[in-house]
């Protein structure tokens, strides 16, 4: 209680967001007869909520987290920048969903007094919600010492994509566009490349989209004829350089086509006609039993005649 002369008073020490009935009555100059009172009621101000922080972010939501002031209040409110209400809640936290992948968001929370009336000064946060994970990621090409890989652009918004590669090297590099050709790789060799979508504060990221693939095989060299029989021709090659699993071992006689894959850099073949002409053909072959080099080739017949130390040369 206090007297004043002024037709005004600056009520202080209150406890934030608290409710108070005010009166106010003239008295006369005896300091004893009274008239009757007005009396008003209303809150103070709420003090503004603490440290505001954004606690998960996902594609399409984003949720939000801050330390209770002091004093009191009703409840708490989340708004866009533009003050639109998003949702209240009397929690310290909240959820704000249905946004777009990939975008900046800014929200301000308040806290809101008793009469649903007066808030707190606002604390603003912003944040961009994860892009959408890229799709179609897929190797569109390959030679011994590159890659080429596609992907399609993520719903919703992002800024770059960072490619990574680990296999026989440790590579990344940030790109703007939804393909990128990786070079200086080693002939033969697993890489595997993961493809990330970033939104434009270069820090918030997606999931990451990952492909497994081999570079081509180098050539095998030197392949060379070692021994020729009337029914057989063996051969021996020297291992390309970089990497391969096994070797495809193609022959043909023009009408009829065999394989076979041989681990070792020879080969015998056997159970061959006597005089046939035959072209043989082999290529290294990576770890997935599908890639493979470029292929080298021979031709060679077989011997027509047998010789027989006892009776002679016949044929």
């Amino acid at each position: 209680e206090k007297n004043v002369s002024e037709t005004f008073l600056n009520i202080t020490d209150l406890t934030a967001g608290e409710q108070y009935t005010i009166s106010v009555t003239a008295l006369a100059a005896d300091n004893l007869t009274e008239g009757l009172n007005q009396i008003v009621s209303t809150y103070s101000k709420p003090e503004a909520v603490n440290n505001l922080h954004v606690s998960g972010v996902k594609e399409t939501s984003l949720s939000l987290g801050w330390t209770q002031p002091n004093g009191e209040r009703l409840f708490y409110t989340i708004k866009f920048e533009n003050k639109t209400t998003i949702l209240s809640t009397n929690e310290t936290q909240g959820i704000v969903s249905e946004l777009t992948p990939g975008e900046v968001y800014c929200f301000k929370v308040i806290a809101v007094a008793g009469d649903n009336q007066t808030e707190s000064d606002e604390r603003k946060i912003c944040q961009f919600t994860k892009p959408e994970v890229v799709t179609d990621l897929s190797v569109t090409n390959k030679t011994t010492i590159s890659v080429f890989v596609t992907w399609t652009k993520p719903k919703g918004s992002s800024s770059f994509y960072r490619v990574k590669l680990t296999g026989g090297a440790l590579w990344e590099k940030n790109v703007s566009e939804t393909f990128l050709n990786i070079t200086d790789l080693t002939a033969g060799e697993q890489y595997t490349i993961s493809v990330t979508a970033l939104a434009a504060d270069n820090l918030t990221e997606g999931l990451n989209q990952i492909v497994s693939t081999y570079s081509k095989p180098e050539v095998v060299r030197n392949l060379s004829v070692t021994e020729v029989t009337t029914v057989s021709i063996s051969l021996n090659w020297t291992k390309p350089e970089g990497n391969s699993s096994f070797y495809k071992v193609q022959w043909t006689d023009g009408n009829m086509t065999w394989n076979s894959n041989e681990t070792e850099p020879f080969i015998n073949i056997t159970n061959l006609i006597p005089g046939g002409n035959y072209e043989i053909k082999v290529t290294a072959v990576s770890g997935d039993n599908l890639t493979e080099g470029a292929r080298v080739s021979v031709s060679r017949y077989t011997s027509k005649f047998v010789l027989r130390h006892n009776s002679g040369t016949t044929r």
